[in-house]
């Protein structure tokens, strides 16, 4: 764990200084701003914007170091052998992209700047690129990487509940032995201590995907939670069966299902594929993305259904590019399996159209559909 650490602090100096700066104005702003009680005024909004600037800079000064990293052979002298240069042009441009992000979102929004189209969609980009570029890096296959990184993020949670545990019963004592009543700075300590785990122990297992993976959670992807998904599959062809022999149409609640069984099903079966004994039961991991096709087509057809009916909304925009994602993962892993570390890329560039591309961002289009092309009295 030391090593990791300093490690990550030796490659990523940029990165890591702005984690501890994150956590210190995370903390101000808890004191300041509280939790749910945000106000729209200039300090505030200077706190808000320096916070989601901040997550911009942690974020892309990984991503280029990354990229740098990857190009490295191509690289000026100066450049190629120095960290810190990396992860300085890394955090420049963050600096770049927040400002154009957010000049973007206070153009579309109209009525005032709003954040979460600044902090959400930058770091889903940035992380998906990041991903990218370390399969690449490592020249590790796609399904060995989300195994890895899926059991990195589950130790990563344990070590934090244990932290967090430790610093609830320590508080509890010293309140017992020392009246010590101030809970308002174990919020704090336990924000800091969220925001440097969660942050560097993030980065840390994004990279640090090397070795064996032990016995233990082979048997808790492979066994466990596949099964799971499994029955999951078995009761989605059975409501198929059902709607087909009583001619039924979807109900509203079949997309949801679908898309559950996608966002924790098809990850699980691509993390197991990675423990592939070449037995029957792999077979069935191998094919389980074919199975979930019918899933594609009843989402395709509910969604289109409660469109035609009522119009679109944000949750239906979300739901179509999810389709499209899921579309662009089957494929991907049919026809061209050795690339599908690019489906980081598509997802990147869907969340990128979504939020910032004119008209077609799921803030303008929405209102630029049912406008246009929904008939009169469908609402």
């Amino acid at each position: 764990m030391k090593q990791l650490i300093e490690n990550f602090l030796k490659k990523y100096p940029v990165t890591f200084v702005s984690i501890i700066l994150f956590a210190i104005v995370a903390v101000v702003s808890y004191e300041k701003i509280g939790i749910g009680q945000y106000a729209n005024n200039i300090s505030n909004n200077l706190i808000m914007a320096i916070t989601i600037m901040l997550i911009s800079i942690i974020e892309s000064s990984f991503l280029v170091s990354n990229i740098l990293d990857v190009k490295n052979e191509k690289l000026p002298e100066k450049i190629k052998h120095s960290n810190l240069i990396k992860n300085l042009i890394g955090a420049l441009f963050g600096i770049i992209i927040y400002f154009i992000t957010s000049v973007i979102v206070s153009i579309y929004i109209g009525n005032g700047y709003d954040g979460q189209y600044v902090s959400y969609p930058v770091s889903f980009i940035l992380i998906s690129f990041s991903c990218f570029f370390i399969i690449t890096k490592k020249n590790i296959d796609t399904a060995k990487y989300g195994q890895k990184v899926f059991i990195n993020e589950l130790l990563l949670l344990i070590l934090y509940l244990v932290m967090i545990t430790g610093t609830g019963v320590l508080f509890y004592i010293s309140y017992v032995l020392f009246s010590f009543k101030d809970w308002t700075k174990m919020i704090d300590i336990a924000l800091v201590e969220m925001i440097l785990v969660t942050n560097i122990g993030f980065f840390i297992s994004l990279e640090n995907v090397d070795g064996e993976t032990s016995g233990v959670a082979k048997i808790l992807i492979k066994y466990v939670m596949l099964i799971m998904v499994l029955i999951g599959f078995v009761f989605f062809y059975i409501y198929l069966i059902k709607i087909i022999f009583t001619k039924s149409l979807p109900s509203n609640q079949v997309f949801l299902v679908c898309s559950i069984l996608f966002v924790a099903g098809l990850p699980t079966a691509l993390m197991s594929k990675s423990f592939d004994d070449g037995n029957i039961y792999d077979k069935i991991i191998n094919y389980l993305p074919l199975a979930f096709i019918p899933a594609i087509i009843l989402q395709i057809i509910s969604i289109t259904l409660r469109i035609n009916q009522y119009g679109f909304t944000v949750m239906r925009y979300l739901g179509v590019s999810l389709i499209i994602f899921e579309i662009a993962y089957v494929v991907l892993y049919i026809f061209k399996y050795n690339k599908l570390k690019y489906i980081f890329i598509v997802g990147a560039i869907i969340c990128f159209i979504m939020t910032y591309v004119p008209i077609i961002n799921i803030m303008q289009f929405p209102e630029f559909y049912n406008t246009h092309f929904l008939m009169p009295g469908n609402n």
